[in-house]
């Protein structure tokens, strides 16, 4: 028996009865036909064919914008704990807490900005925000909270540093 798929020998099979796989298909209206052949692979019979249509699940542009985002956003969130917990742990040398720091800050800005990415992608491809409930809504002002006062301290840290390492001393006037 040999299995064709629009005309092109696809699959041959040493038995009448059962079922046969053919290989994945393109995309698209297929014919599909079986000939039975003797010993010498010569046609035998009639042939029988169908016609099928074949349609592969699509990815669709908002998952993957999504799916970006949300890539973005784990990053973020696994660089946010785990850098001080490391910084911690590992009791590390200044230079070395300073990248941390750095990074840090890195992640907590890709943070906020995959928030931003989540309404972004859900306004361009829904046509308008997210529907966020109320428990929802208060975490999400919550992490907001958070993310606003984490990028503050760090980025105070840093100017801070920045003042002190250029040699000024700081001075506050009454």
């Amino acid at each position: 028996m040999h299995l064709f798929v629009d005309g092109d020998e696809a699959a041959m099979a040493h038995k009448l009865k059962g079922s046969f796989k053919l290989g994945p298909l393109k995309d698209g209206n297929r014919k599909v036909c079986v000939s039975p052949v003797n010993k010498n692979h010569t046609p035998t019979g009639a042939q029988a064919c169908i016609n099928v249509t074949v349609q592969w699940p699509r990815m669709e542009l908002e998952n993957v914008l999504y799916g970006g985002v949300q890539l973005v956003h784990n990053f973020g969130a696994a660089a946010v704990t785990g850098l001080p917990i490391a910084a911690l742990c590992f009791k590390s040398a200044a230079p070395v807490l300073r990248k941390m720091a750095w990074l840090t800050l890195l992640a907590r800005l890709l943070q906020a900005a995959s928030v931003i990415g989540f309404g972004t992608v859900s306004y361009f491809m829904e046509g308008e925000l997210p529907e966020i409930h109320h428990l929802a809504r208060a975490a999400l002002y919550v992490k907001i909270g958070c993310a606003a006062l984490a990028i503050t301290l760090l980025a105070g840290h840093f100017a801070r540093r920045l003042v002190l390492s250029s040699g000024q001393a700081l001075r506050f006037s009454a």
